[in-house]
């Protein structure tokens, strides 16, 4: 007969070797971005990603951080309690960017290792943003369509979303002119990034028309110059609402809006016989044309002869600002001066 300690025994080793193939098998590798509820409480996971060839960037709101030290963890479920939320460094401190609105995507030019400019899209304003390392506004234009989602650069031009026309619009990075339109697969994109010439496509598609909490989750690979999309990527079933994507060599980064976590996947997926063209017949030279674009460059110091009477009286000027802020502090001096005195002879007394 077997005694019931070594059955509860051989149930608890049952259970925790059950425990393991889950989480080995079925735990989408992942971590949490718990900066967005924390501290910082600009919103609620990141709506925007990037990689500089050195960092991931995240941008939420008016925030942006650049990553580093990253480390997976298994994602089950929300309520799983073996759920591992992984951990990351900042490279540097995270920044507010005062010239935009809303981060609603985030590009980066340059060819590696963390040096180059990133763009931001800017859903608020409506507007697409170049900024240097230090960011620095560069250059500003206008975005097309109902609003800006999603940002990638091909190493020219930039790439950009409207999820409203479920429309993909590719941009001179000069001046912001439509230099193609391309109708989305997807029927909601949100999320771009480039990868070997290739464009990925991240959005939603409502799979049942009475009901908009019904979703379908949509990864795709576009051929650019032929129009059609060439493959499909699948996505963890633990993700909830995908917002955002980055691509980093052979890995994928997906943010989740709901779950305030970023995906590690796989940047391969199955292939696809896509016949149908979604590049558009019309070209922006014909009838379409971008709404007025206002081109911002950042002014560039010039050098020029200064005027002699005019220098001397800015330098007077300074002078006698100087003079009165230093009568001030004599004066603010002598008050706490004797306000001590008469402290002191207060308590003599």
């Amino acid at each position: 007969m077997i005694k019931r300690p070594f059955c509860r025994g051989l149930a608890k080793t049952i259970l925790f070797a059950g425990i393991f193939l889950v989480l080995s098998g079925c735990g989408a590798q992942q971590f949490k971005t718990d900066v967005f509820q924390d501290f910082y409480s600009v919103g609620w996971g990141p709506s925007a990603m990037t990689w500089s060839g050195k960092d991931l960037i995240i941008g939420e709101e008016t925030m942006v951080m650049e990553l580093t030290s990253i480390d997976t963890g298994s994602f089950v479920g929300e309520t799983f309690p073996y759920n591992s939320n992984g951990f990351f460094s900042f490279s540097r401190q995270p920044q507010s960017i005062r010239s935009v609105g809303k981060i609603s995507g985030l590009a980066w030019e340059g060819d590696c290792c963390g040096i180059g400019y990133l763009w931001v899209a800017d859903s608020k304003y409506r507007q697409i943003v170049k900024l240097s390392p230090s960011h620095e506004v560069l250059r500003v234009f206008a975005a097309q369509g109902y609003t800006p989602q999603g940002l990638a650069f091909d190493g020219k031009d930039i790439w950009t979303a409207d999820a409203f026309s479920s429309k993909i619009y590719k941009l001179s990075s000069e001046s912001g002119q439509i230099l193609s339109e391309i109708t989305s697969p997807i029927e909601r994109p949100l999320a771009l990034a480039f990868d070997c010439g290739n464009l990925l496509i991240l959005g939603l598609n409502t799979c049942k028309k009475a009901s908009s909490d019904c979703i379908e989750k949509r990864l795709v690979k576009m051929n650019v110059l032929e129009g059609r999309f060439i493959e499909e990527i699948s996505l963890p079933r633990q993700i909830q609402r995908p917002i955002s994507l980055a691509s980093a060599k052979d890995i994928l980064w997906i943010g989740d809006r709901t779950l305030n976590r970023v995906f590690k996947i796989s940047n391969s997926g199955s292939s696809l016989e896509d016949t149908k063209t979604y590049a558009s017949a019309v070209t922006p030279t014909q009838d379409k044309k971008p709404r007025k674009i206002e081109i911002v460059e950042k002014p560039q110091v010039m050098d020029k002869k200064e005027d002699p009477d005019e220098a001397k009286k800015a330098a007077d000027e300074a002078k006698k600002a100087a003079d009165e802020a230093k009568k001030s502090a004599d004066e603010a001096k002598k008050s706490a001066d004797e306000a001590k005195k008469a402290f002191e002879l207060q308590q003599k007394k």
